[in-house]
């Protein structure tokens, strides 16, 4: 067994007791700080929090007023403090009943706990509520701007300052004016009232009230709102916001915007000027003053940079005309307009060429006067001028296959040599006149161009070296735009309208092609093919091409309830028009043909059904007068007395549209309805709509 001597007993006993001690000693310190602070403790600690210490003066002056109020002053180099904040002044005055201190002259405070500094030359400055008033050269300064004004009331609490005299927020290269304004802190976001002018190197804004954030630089608009972009675009918006950073917006309530040669006004509006997108959408009103084209949709997207828009949900553009005329009406599913240029030089524009469906103009009028024909040979253009006293019309005839030019003007005047003449009979003479071909060293049989030439001239124009801006290329550029139609086109003017699967406008060339069962009427006349080219002049029809079963009809009915209709088919139809009215109708291919009679008294006499291989047939007053077939003429002419079935009196493919046909401008602006089939009725001739 083991024993202990009492000493050794004594210190292990001494030891146990100490740090029961010190345990005892830990768990009251513990317990006493969580407890709970008193009242008392909790106030004492706030007053000292709210107490204006008093860091450092060259000279204190105490001075108790009547009222018992003890004042302290300062002078020379005065330091306040205030939890994390510091006042600086070159005097200042302390009333420490009521915890309020007035800085004079270069007073400065700076708030550590959001990094703002504020500059003035006057402070007074309540210690319990933490607000300020500052009053002249007022400059508040945090890490995202600076804010000038004459006065300011600032909440050192909620870091939120107020001006009522004016005020410059200078952010970054912004610069934002206005009479009143209310800056938080905290969150950078700032209300401004009272002519409000922000200025950017690229933006301008002008409004009566405007929501701005600093640090993300986002303005957002509740009040009419003038909006300066560069030197010639303007937006007048009421609601929305503009991204300065990255340079994107959002307008609502219906906003305008414009340019110096367009303006665009919808329900809502998005763009991105970097990138040159915008949308707009709802009640879309599209104008573009350069190309006297108006445009009115439900949806659109426009490409600033490559000048394109795209318009659907019931597009409608509208081309204006001659003064005193309706303008012209285009409706599809989808409308697209970009520029020519672009077009080619992505290769697109091979499907929309003229060179790819030239037909060579030939133009006959009705007073009995022939022009030349040309044919394009291997190395020649021969020309077929009429002779033995038949009238000659000269005049410029140009005509082409592919790419390839001819330039040819008054030929009878400029003779040739006796070499190139050929004497193919009596009734007309045959010129034979040199071939260009843009490279004669890779072409067999071409004729070097003569020095002089209109066409080495043509040349020489080609190869000038680039000229400034004119007038004229300001004009080229205004033409070198396009409209493109998609799905269910119609079109409709005073004079024409037409219908189409899908439909390019070329504004160089004032052309329409219309492609995929198109129909085009004009007055009485009707005209279809697989594809129709309509060249205009001021937005009126000039000529029109239909290709491939190509027919034309025409109603002649003195009677309406009769039905009757000229009609004209061929492989390709060339139609003249003047003054918007057509002229003449020349079709070749297989041409097939049914024509009435009448006589002096608008009496019918016959019916003339043929065919050939080309027909011509002429108008005055919008009515035919006259017809005419060339080559391989078959037919009869039948009294009106013995015919007995009109139905037999339709040459292949007669069919009537009027059913497709707009019946006025209004009915495009409605979404576009499914076609009815339509049934013939032999016995009456008319066309009602199947069930």
């Amino acid at each position: 067994m083991i024993r202990f001597s009492n000493n050794i007993i004594k210190t292990i006993a001494g030891r146990i007791i100490l740090s029961a001690i010190v345990f005892l000693l830990v768990v009251f310190k513990t317990n006493a700080q969580n407890k709970p602070m008193s009242k008392a403790d909790s106030a004492a600690y706030k007053a000292s929090v709210k107490t204006i210490h008093i860091i450092r003066t060259k000279r204190l002056q105490s001075q108790q007023l009547p009222d018992s109020v003890v004042y302290q002053s300062f002078a020379g180099d005065v330091i306040l403090k205030q939890g994390n904040t510091l006042f600086y002044a070159d005097s200042a005055v302390l009333n420490p009943k009521t915890n309020i201190a007035e800085g004079f002259g270069h007073v400065f405070i700076d708030d550590k706990s959001n990094k703002t500094k504020i500059n003035a030359d006057y402070l007074r400055y309540n210690g319990n509520d933490r607000k300020a008033y500052l009053n002249g050269n007022v400059k508040l300064k945090d890490p995202t701007s600076t804010l000038t004004t004459p006065d300011l009331d600032y909440d050192m609490a909620a870091h939120t300052g107020i001006y009522t005299k004016g005020g410059t927020l200078v952010n970054g290269t912004s610069v934002l004016k206005s009479q009143g304004g209310v800056y938080y802190g905290q969150t950078h976001d700032a209300t401004f009232t009272g002519k409000v002018h922000l200025k950017d190197p690229q933006y301008i804004i002008d409004t009566d009230t405007l929501l701005y954030n600093s640090d993300s630089k986002i303005a957002t608009f509740t009040v009419p709102t003038v909006i300066n972009i560069g030197n010639s675009r303007k937006v007048l918006t009421s609601d929305g916001y503009y991204d300065l950073v990255k340079k994107s917006a959002y307008f609502g309530k219906r906003p305008t915007l414009m340019d110096s040669a367009s303006t665009l006004i919808a329900d809502q509006v998005a763009m991105e000027d970097s990138t040159g997108y915008g949308e707009a959408s709802g009640r879309v009103v599209y104008k573009d003053t350069v190309q006297h084209m108006a445009l009115l949709s439900n949806h659109m997207w426009t490409n600033r940079n490559e000048g394109t828009f795209r318009a659907a949900e019931n597009p409608v553009a509208i081309l204006q005309q001659e003064k005193g005329a309706d303008s012209l009406y285009i409706a599809a599913d989808t409308l697209y307009s970009g520029r020519l240029s672009t077009l080619r030089q992505m290769g697109n524009d091979n499907q929309y060429s003229l060179d790819k469906y030239y037909m060579t103009e030939r133009k006959v009028d009705t007073s009995g006067i022939i022009r030349p024909k040309i044919e394009v040979r291997e190395s020649v253009v021969r020309m077929t001028l009429p002779q033995n006293g038949n009238k000659i019309v000269v005049d410029s005839m140009p005509a082409a296959v592919g790419a390839e030019k001819i330039v040819t003007r008054h030929l009878v005047e400029h003779r040739l040599s006796t070499d190139s003449l050929h004497a193919k009979d009596d009734s007309v003479l045959v010129v034979d006149y040199p071939r260009f071909v843009p490279n004669p060293a890779n072409a067999s049989g071409s004729v070097p161009l003569k020095k002089g030439s209109i066409t080495d001239n043509v040349n020489k124009k080609k190869n000038a070296p680039v000229q400034k801006a004119t007038a004229k290329n300001k004009d080229d550029n205004d033409k070198d735009r396009y409209l493109r139609g998609h799905y269910h086109v119609r079109i409709y003017s005073d004079s024409m309208q037409a219908v189409g699967d899908s439909l390019f406008y070329s504004l160089e060339d004032s052309t329409f092609r219309l492609f995929k069962n198109p129909v085009v009427w004009t007055n009485g006349n009707q005209l279809v093919g697989d594809t129709i080219f309509l060249f205009t002049e001021n937005r009126k029809p000039k000529r029109m091409f239909v290709f491939e079963n190509a027919v034309a009809v025409n109603r002649v009915d003195t009677v309406t309830e009769h039905n009757f209709f000229n009609q004209v088919r061929g492989r390709s139809i060339n139609a003249m028009f003047s003054n918007g009215d057509i002229d003449s109708i020349r079709a070749k291919g297989s041409a097939e043909s049914v024509y009435y009679i009448l006589d002096a008294l608008n009496k019918y006499i016959g019916v003339d059904k043929s065919s050939s291989d080309i027909l011509d047939l002429y108008f005055e007053n919008k009515k035919p007068v006259r017809i005419k077939k060339i080559n391989n003429v078959t037919g009869q002419v039948t009294p009106i007395q013995k015919v007995s079935d009109f139905s037999e009196m339709e040459i292949r493919g007669f069919r009537l549209y009027d059913y497709r046909r707009p019946k006025t401008k209004y009915e495009l602006f409605e979404p576009y309805k499914p076609e009815q089939f339509i049934i013939t009725d032999p016995n009456t001739r008319k066309s009602t709509a199947g069930k």
